[in-house]
């Protein structure tokens, strides 16, 4: 016989809640200290590599009074641009002086000069240089994956907490109906629909709901309210027709609807750009909102509301007509 599972006790949920927000706080504070290490890093690097530009840049002020010191290199440096060293004070020649150009007649034993005193000192820096690049380089992939591991936790973490949201949302409705709790209908703003993708405006023509208008038209223009003050529940009324956007008994997104009845009401997130969710599609299951393919077909249609369906929902910006962009209904 199975055991039944008991009710956690609310201070426990409280403990856990606690727990978890703790655990995020102090995965956002070994970020910060992350974010902080590795800009001290690209600074320390971007120095590194300002001086091995610096090193290039006199190696080859170098090469050019070597090359300058026979008739066809000095001709061929006048036609050429002289290396930029990025520090004024560094000398002129790169790590050739002249007391040394003035006593060394020939560029062959200008250039033996030079090698024995300076290219060692490079060639070792260059050398030490390369294992410490390719540890770096290692680090900085395994950074990068445990990054990406890391924004993949991120994003199934804001759909898990959307998703418990949004299902919350849909219990707290069933409830209220079950108990018959009736909630004023509350006027909020007068607003159009933009597809976010598409960026056409939803258009009420004929009673059907059509992405069709490139700019805020007649049919466009929406009037929300909501059930009561909790802004859970959501309907759209047009101001063309004066009737509400919602689903037929056929299961059709239209803007047939007399009044603003359990046909009519939408779930909307508090974001930027927000899904529509229908709560009487599929039986009560629910749906999203979706353009047909190709994005050019101006029509609309509902698919089933599970999780897994919300990537392909459309998204819309609510256009507050009174106030510019309203970015999340409240």
């Amino acid at each position: 016989m199975a055991t039944q599972r008991q009710a956690v006790p609310q201070h426990e949920w409280e403990q856990r809640h606690t727990q978890a927000l703790r655990d995020t706080a102090e995965s956002l504070q070994l970020g910060r200290a992350t974010a902080h290490t590795l800009s001290m890093q690209a600074e320390q690097l971007g120095r590194s590599e300002g001086m091995v530009d610096e090193t290039q840049a006199t190696v080859d002020m170098s090469k050019r009074v070597l090359r300058g010191m026979t008739w066809s290199g000095w001709f061929y440096n006048k036609l050429s641009t002289t290396p930029q060293l990025s520090n004024s004070k560094e000398i002129a020649m790169g790590f050739i002086c002249p007391e040394c150009k003035v006593k060394f007649q020939s560029a062959e034993q200008l250039g033996t000069h030079y090698g024995n005193s300076y290219e060692d000192v490079h060639d070792k820096f260059l050398r030490d240089l390369v294992p410490q690049l390719t540890e770096l380089k290692q680090q900085s992939l395994a950074l990068g994956s445990a990054l990406d591991t890391q924004n993949e936790q991120l994003g199934r973490l804001d759909s898990k907490i959307g998703r418990v949201h949004h299902d919350m949302k849909k219990v707290g409705i069933q409830a209220n109906k079950i108990m018959g709790k009736k909630a004023p209908v509350v006027f909020r703003f007068r607003c159009a629909f933009q597809e976010a993708q598409s960026r056409r405006f939803l258009r009420d023509v004929d009673g059907e709901a059509l992405l069709s208008a490139d700019v805020v038209v007649d049919g466009c223009t929406f009037r929300a309210y909501t059930l009561g003050d909790d802004s859970d529940v959501w309907g759209f009324q047009s101001e063309k027709s004066s009737n509400f956007l919602g689903v037929n008994r056929y299961g059709n997104l239209k803007v047939q609807g007399a009044d603003f009845n359990s046909y009519e009401h939408f779930l909307v997130e508090s974001k930027a750009s927000t899904p529509l969710f229908c709560l009487s599609s599929y039986f009560g299951l629910g749906g999203w909102v979706t353009s047909k393919e190709p994005l050019s077909d101006s029509k609309l249609s509902i698919i089933r509301g599970t999780p897994e369906n919300k990537p392909a929902a459309a998204r819309f910006r609510v256009v507050n007509l009174e106030d510019g962009i309203h970015d999340a209904p409240r």
